[in-house]
């Protein structure tokens, strides 16, 4: 206590006299001439008043230069440098309670750390500039200059100079040197790379991802950069989607893109709406809008057309202004410049095309050699493959119409149909080889398997069926329905041949059938032709037309033609319209012509100019009327006037012959048992070019009921031969024949 006091006052006096001016030793007789106070000793040394961290910081007004020694927290020496306390870190190296520059040794992952244990923010410089920071308020940057003038939290920056301008901008991200440099107030901006995002200020919800990617962007908003210098030169354009280097390099305010691909819309300025994936796709692209291109090159040349899709290499290549055209495959479409409303579809479709309109071709160099054709559709390998100008043309199959250079108006449906055809219009080939070898030949139909193949030139056949008109060559107006129906000629004109191998062998002919028979109105014919009456028609056929307008059975056979009524209550009606003539014989040959039941209402029978050859037998039954009603005429072969008949027995069953020209020998005889015929009146007409009157009436008694034969009643079966007279022409008579039957 004693050399406390002393000491303390021998301090007190040395600190205050004013003529006190030497060091002071203690411990030491020489004190250091520049101290005040010069304390020495081997074995003790200076206690400096000790305390906690809370009486520290309690400590009132500390003056410059205070030292106390905390004891808790952070122990160490602290002096105050009239502003703050500072703390004096131990300095030993194995000492790991501070951060060395030579770094540490001895650290324990658990507890030592660098950074703060309060709510205030991190903060690192570099040449005494802003270089990290990190806050709780989300604020995170580091890099020399990074974050410089931010204020805003939820910001990131990482590398020199990012976000450098950012003030109240907000979660934005910037990676790389000057990256959003220039953003100021801009939002949920991220750039990564060098120089990313430069210029943007204002502009929000950006990506960009590569060197100097959006670089000039400034207010476009909503853009998606990814590559070297993609959207480079973008300011205001929003929405766009680049992707590979330099996509859309030269896009400034064209909106709503997306580009991926090396140089992929390279040009594009103020275009818009455009898709494009691939090497140089749309690369000339500028305004054109609502373009898709995907495949490299695709679009290539494309500046201000719109609407186009391409996909494929090179696909639509050196389209400029041509507008709503689909083309999908390597090189579809690909020299096409202004053509619109085309679809291509397979590689090389439509390779020519240059402003032809609303093509559609699908299949390898389908429409290839097209250059202004439209409106044509091709679909298979080489289909239309020559067309150049031709219009309106279908070709659907294997090279169909692969020739075809202007023909017009062709329908090809068939592997190789209509191959052959090069200006040849109007066609239309369905089936395998249809048409195949046709060149200039039109209006021509082939349907089924190699259906009118060799036709070359012809014009206007229609075929149906495999074979069908095949042998045709040049033939015109034909026509051949069913398998391999055929003319027997290559050239024949106005012929038809329907049926199972049917030929016709002549021009303006129809051959139905080959070997068949044949009904109309009938399901189960039961001769070569049945024809079957509808209900509410008068007649089930009709013959108009010249002297040989139709022929029955004409081959030299000796086999009779029927005519026959299908019912029983059915008549059997020859009558032609006013004017017209029917002959009931031959015309110049021997034949048999035989009529039963009724003729009524007939105009006339036979014709003024010909002479009837041959056998004509008569059938009448009980009560039959057998012709009634005939008009007038003259000059008949066979059947004339009945009207001004007379029946002197009372009956009205009656043939009447008026005129019959020629006749040598008039012979009735008896066909049945049961019929009697009586001659009355001339039966032996005129001489070589004589004239004669007198009637002969050819009459048939009753006879009784016979049921052994199934009759209901007495028949009449009359036959009169007639024979030609060589060396005369038509004879002139006034004589008649009546032939009555009784009641």
């Amino acid at each position: 206590m004693k050399l406390y006091i002393q000491f303390s006052l021998l301090l007190f006096l040395v600190c205050n006299s004013p003529t006190f001016s030497q060091s002071i030793g203690i411990g030491t007789t020489s004190p250091n001439s520049a101290a005040q106070l010069d304390i020495s000793s081997s074995t003790k040394g200076i206690l400096i008043p000790r305390m906690t961290q809370a009486q520290r910081v309690a400590i009132a007004t500390p003056p410059a230069g205070l030292i106390v020694y905390q004891t808790t927290a952070n122990i160490g020496f602290y002096y105050h440098d009239g502003t703050k306390w500072n703390w004096l870190p131990p300095t030993s190296a194995n000492d790991s309670s501070y951060w060395k520059t030579t770094g540490n040794n001895g650290t324990a992952d658990a507890t030592h750390f660098i950074g703060t244990t309060d709510s205030v923010a991190l903060n690192f410089k570099v040449y005494n500039k802003k270089s990290g920071r990190i806050s709780p308020a989300g604020e995170t940057f580091f890099g020399y200059q990074a974050g410089n003038s931010n204020t805003a939290p939820t910001n990131t920056g990482f590398g020199q100079g990012t976000l450098y301008t950012n003030t109240t901008g907000w979660a934005n991200t910037a990676v790389g040197y000057s990256a959003l440099n220039a953003n100021s107030i801009g939002v949920g901006n991220t750039a990564s790379g060098y120089q990313s995002l430069f210029s943007n200020t204002v502009a929000e919800q950006n990506t960009g991802n590569g060197f100097q990617s959006l670089y000039t962007n400034s207010t476009g908003n909503n853009n998606t950069a990814i590559g070297s210098r993609t959207l480079f030169y973008n300011t205001t354009g929003s929405n766009n989607t680049a992707t590979g280097s330099q996509a859309m390099y030269f896009n400034t305010t064209g909106g709503n893109n997306t580009a991926s691909g090396y140089y992929a819309l390279f040009f594009n300025t103020t275009g818009a709406q455009n898709t494009v994936a691939g090497h140089k796709a749309m690369y000339l692209n500028t305004t054109g809008f609502s373009n898709t291109a995907n495949g490299n090159e695709a679009l290539y040349t494309n500046s201000a057309g719109f609407s186009n899709t391409a996909i494929g290499t090179q696909a639509m290549y050196a389209n400029t202004t041509g507008n709503f055209n689909t083309a999908t495959g390597q090189a579809a479409l690909y020299t096409n410049t202004t053509g619109s409303f085309n679809t291509s579809s397979g590689y090389y479709s439509l390779f020519s095309n240059t402003t032809g309109n609303s093509n559609t071709a699908t299949g390898y160099s389908a429409l290839g050699g097209n250059t202004t054709g439209y409106n044509n559709t091709a679909t298979g390998v080489e289909a239309l493959y020559s067309n150049t100008t031709g219009y309106q043309n279908t070709a659907t199959g294997f090279r169909a119409l692969t020739s075809n250079g202007t023909g017009i108006w062709n329908t090809a449906n068939g592997w190789q149909s209509l191959w052959s055809n090069s200006t040849g219009n109007a066609n239309t080939g369905f089936g395998y080889q249809t048409l195949n070898f046709a060149t200039t030949a039109n209006f021509n139909t082939g349907i089924g398997h190699q259906a009118l193949l060799f036709t070359t030139t012809g014009a206007a056949n229609t075929t149906l069926g495999a074979y069908a008109g095949s042998v045709n060559t040049t033939g015109t107006n034909n026509i051949a329905i069913g398998y391999n129906a055929n003319f027997g000629s290559n050239n024949l004109t106005n012929a038809g041949a329907i049926g199972y191998n049917a030929v016709v062998n002549t021009s303006n002919s129809l051959v139905l059938g080959n070997g068949v028979k044949v009904g109309i109105g009938i399901s189960s014919p039961t001769a070569s032709l049945t024809v079957n009456r509808i209900a509410g028609v008068e007649s089930a056929v009709t013959f108009n037309g010249s002297q040989y307008a139709s022929c029955f059975n004409c081959e030299p056979v000796t086999e009779n033609v029927l005519i026959q009524a299908g019912k029983a209550t059915s008549h059997v009606i020859i009558n032609p319209v006013p004017g017209g003539k029917i002959n009931l014989g031959g015309l110049g040959q021997s034949n048999e012509t035989e009529v039963y039941g009724k003729m009524f209402g007939n105009t006339g029978v036979g014709s003024m100019n010909m002479i009837p050859i041959g056998i004509i037998r008569f059938h009448a039954y009980e009560d039959d009327d057998y012709i009634v009603n005939n008009a007038s005429a003259s000059f008949n072969n066979v059947i004339g006037n009945l009207a001004t008949a007379v029946d002197p027995f009372g009956g009205s069953s009656s043939v009447y012959a008026d005129n019959l020209g020629c006749v040598i020998d008039l012979s009735p005889s008896i066909i049945s048992q049961y019929s009697n015929i009586i001659l009355s009146g001339a039966h032996n007409f005129n001489a070589a070019g004589g004239a004669t009157s007198g009637n002969a009436y050819l009459t048939a008694k009753r006879m009784e009921y016979d049921p052994a034969n199934g009759f209901h009643g007495p028949r009449i079966i009359v036959e009169i031969k007639v024979d030609d007279f060589p060396n005369t022409g038509r004879c002139s008579t006034s004589g008649d024949i009546i032939v009555y039957g009784i009641r």
